[in-house]
């Protein structure tokens, strides 16, 4: 059976289109329908609900969230088990050598959050046209909500690199240093993410954006 069949040979069709008809013969300044506001909800009741459902999301996405995570603690462990046998640098080459791990990792890591978004983004991008066009909701809500959902997985994934890698490295045990350093991968790994979000904007088709990557 076809609905839609039914439905536009329906004598309800009928008179939903007859009713259409009569009212657009009838239309004038008196009345016609105006809104206070473009949206239906405030622009707070935007950002709330739309940031809760993209949570919801991610949280349901372990493929990407899991998958970065154990990333993270596998580039840690292969990178730091190199100096696991010499603890405490004795010269200037063993100290060239680990900063040289510290930029590789950051690198490393960071272009693997950027192709990864990407894909996690576009599937976004995408529903997000569909709900514009619809007047659901704005830009704006969903720019801070994919911004903001990000943040707890970004700093989960980045305490297990760091936890993995910082004493492995040899690095001081000085309580402010390590969550110093823990501050500027974090906000490498952020930079890198929200990079990857405003790259999968300008095309349409995720393979050009990876290619931004290494540029």
């Amino acid at each position: 059976m076809s609905v839609y069949r039914a439905y536009s040979t329906s004598q309800l069709s009928q008179e939903c289109h007859q009713k259409t008809k009569d009212l657009n013969a009838q239309a004038n300044d008196t009345n016609k329908l105006n809104f206070n506001s473009k949206y239906a909800t405030a622009k707070s009741t935007q950002r709330l609900v739309v940031a809760k459902r993209m949570l919801k999301i991610y949280w349901r996405s372990p493929t990407y969230n899991v998958g970065r995570t154990m990333v993270s603690a596998i580039v840690a462990l292969l990178f730091g088990s190199v100096y696991a046998s010499q603890r405490v640098p004795e010269n200037e080459s063993d100290m060239n050598s680990r900063i040289t791990s510290v930029y590789i990792t950051f690198i490393f890591l960071g272009v693997n959050a950027f192709n990864t978004v990407i894909g996690v983004y576009e599937v976004e991008r995408n529903m997000f046209y569909r709900h514009k066009a619809s007047l659901m909701y704005s830009k704006g809500a969903i720019a801070l909500a994919t911004t903001i959902v990000e943040i707890p997985f970004i700093l989960y994934s980045t305490m297990v690199f760091v936890v993995c890698f910082y004493f492995l490295v040899g690095f001081s045990s000085v309580a402010w240093r390590f969550f110093l350093y823990y501050l500027f991968f974090a906000m490498s790994m952020a930079s890198w993410t929200f990079l990857g979000q405003v790259r999968s904007q300008s095309s349409t088709l995720s393979v050009y954006c990876k290619f931004a990557a290494p540029m």
